[in-house]
């Protein structure tokens, strides 16, 4: 380091009037500001936490609830060929729970995402229908996965939504996933 250069830029410092300055500042508003700025800092991120710990929890409800009807719509039409399943049903829950979350697990984020964000965007518009718009989203958000899985790759990825009854269990698994975040983000008066 080259003192010499510091002690001269020390030097050419005007100091009477940094000081002048700095007693010029009106600290008292300046405290409040501040306090007022990280007051409304800390209450944004427990807004934003909230929102991302609701999100969270409906992404892996949903994922958990679609996955034991994707296994147990699986394992009815095994069952239906006249094979026996006896003792099957948490080993094949357990299975698609670890296997099925490198794919299905990013749709269903994806579709939830996509879903809430647009009820939320509605719900400003209409606050007294959140619990609906969010329970709604939920459920058209995975139905829709679903219909565009099959217009996309002309056919249906998971076996169970080839029929009403399945398409309607995942719907189902959207809602809850849905009631979830709106229960985790709603405010408290």
């Amino acid at each position: 380091m080259n003192w010499r250069a510091a002690m001269n830029w020390l030097a050419a410092i005007n100091w009477r009037a940094a000081v002048n300055w700095l007693t010029a500042i009106d600290w008292r508003a300046a405290v409040h500001w501040l306090a007022a700025i990280s007051w409304r800092a800390i209450q944004n991120w427990r807004a934003a936490l909230k929102l991302l710990l609701g999100y969270l929890l409906a992404v892996l409800g949903t994922y958990v609830l679609g996955v034991i009807f994707i296994s147990q719509g699986n394992l009815a039409a095994v069952s239906g060929l006249g094979m026996d399943i006896a003792g099957q049903r948490l080993d094949a829950f357990m299975h698609d729970l670890a296997n099925m979350r490198d794919l299905y697990l990013p749709l269903v984020a994806v579709a939830l995402l996509l879903g809430l964000g647009v009820a939320a965007g509605i719900i400003r518009f209409v606050p007294r229908l959140r619990l609906l718009g969010y329970v709604s989203a939920g459920f058209v958000g995975l139905i829709a996965l679903h219909l565009l899985l099959k217009a996309v790759l002309g056919l249906s990825g998971i076996a169970p939504t080839r029929e009403l009854t399945g398409l309607l269990a995942q719907g189902l698994a959207g809602a809850l996933g849905g009631l979830s975040f709106h229960l985790v983000t709603k405010r408290h008066a």
